[in-house]
């Protein structure tokens, strides 16, 4: 029998596990797939970098980092926008988007869309939106717009740039899963507990660290059931498709790292930087109605000004986030009204069930280091509860039945 079970090798439930490992807990993770990571989803190829088809980028330098060997390389650069036809250059459109996402915030709400509508200049607007609907993966007319500003300031606040991991995340899921007890391709459908004691999968602990994407709980069967906390959150949908170019492109020389088309069905393209590498990665989050790939060529074709690309195209990886089966999305959003419901999202319950995840960490969702966040806070809460000996967690639980009340 262990202490805890956590519910999920993410990044989140890494984090959990590997706190409450260091503090003498035995801990088991189970895991539904067949491989410990989450949304973090590397894959490689010889003699190319890390392509990263789930979670990319290290935005600014959260304190938690420090924990780990990460080799980062600068991942930001010169954007491009479509404009006209024609490719401009984009650092003044991009200097007002990230002002305007920063700059919601006191008592009112209102959707971000609409926000914009009043704030953003003529020339930004189209941008403006197409940003908040990308980068926050959300409904830009039903978005919190103080969310949005919450989460723009924190990062903000955490510093400057757009890092890169050079040796692939999957290395730091590796740093975080080592010594610990994780049983991959072990499903988990129903969780049956009453204060201080847990039974999962036939597994009995005192608690239970849940850390699960949030579209997974209307799968996941409490007994006694929760309260749905978590449909106060959306989850948005993400499509990324990489395409692998050889290194002869006419393009290559060309000053860019992101390339921007707001109105486009694939909207926003970026290099591997600082990798010199021509793979260029696609990234949409509405629901495509034409083959990814195929949406993504044509996409570059316009902004090039190239005929057949497919004659420098050595491969493609598509992955549409909504389709995983252990995902069902992307990362969080927050609908208006919805902010101050958010910060439950992670309450513990009865002092023996815990929550971690991206969307429970209301500043840093959608981030490697939101879901570190929160599963570090998730065994801090439950380490708390067993100092302090609350109820009956950490002693002898009863017998976990099927009329567990």
């Amino acid at each position: 029998m262990k202490d805890v079970i956590v519910i999920g090798a993410g990044a989140a439930g890494l984090s959990a596990a590997r706190v409450l490992v260091r503090a003498g807990l035995s801990v088991r993770v189970l895991e539904a797939r067949d491989h410990a990571g989450g949304r973090v989803q590397t894959r490689r190829y010889p003699g190319h970098p890390p392509i990263e088809l789930g979670a990319e980028f290290v935005h600014g330098w959260h304190p938690l980092m420090n924990h780990f060997d990460l080799p980062l390389g600068p991942a930001d650069g010169r954007h491009l926008v479509l404009r006209e036809g024609r490719l401009v250059d984009g650092a003044r459109v991009m200097k007002e988007t990230l002002a305007l996402m920063a700059k919601p915030e006191g008592a009112g709400d209102e959707p971000i869309g609409r926000f914009l509508r009043r704030e953003a200049s003529a020339r930004a607007l189209d941008f403006a939106r197409a940003y908040a609907e990308g980068f926050f993966v959300c409904d830009p007319a039903r978005a919190s717009a103080l969310a949005i500003g919450d989460m723009s300031r924190a990062s903000a606040d955490i510093g400057d740039g757009l890092h890169r991991v050079l040796s692939g995340w999957d290395t730091v899921i590796e740093q975080l899963a080592r010594g610990l007890d994780v049983r991959c391709s072990t499903p988990v459908r129903d969780v049956r507990w009453r204060p201080g004691a847990v039974q999962v999968n036939g597994e009995r602990a005192h608690a239970a660290v849940i850390t699960v994407p949030l579209p997974l709980y209307d799968s996941l069967h409490f007994h006694p059931t929760l309260d749905k906390r978590w449909s106060a959150v959306k989850t948005g949908s993400v499509t990324k498709v990489v395409l692998r170019f050889r290194d002869d492109v006419p393009w290559a020389k060309r000053d860019f790292t992101f390339l921007h088309a707001p109105r486009a069905p694939i909207p926003t393209f970026w290099r591997l930087a600082p990798f010199t590498a021509q793979t260029l990665v696609g990234w949409s989050s509405k629901r495509l109605t034409e083959g990814a790939g195929d949406a993504a060529l044509r996409t570059l074709s316009r902004l090039l000004r190239q005929r057949r690309l497919e004659q420098w195209l050595d491969g493609v990886d598509v992955i549409d986030w909504a389709k995983e089966p252990w995902a069902r999305g992307a990362y969080a959003w927050v609908p208006t009204g919805a902010t101050n419901l958010r910060a439950h999202l992670s309450d513990p319950i009865a002092g023996t069930l815990f929550f971690g995840g991206e969307a429970t960490d209301p500043l840093y969702s959608g981030t490697v280091h939101g879901a570190l966040n929160s599963g570090e806070r998730a065994a801090q809460q439950l380490l708390a509860v067993r100092n302090r000996g609350a109820g009956l967690l950490f002693r002898a639980p009863p017998t976990v039945g099927a009329r567990a009340a």
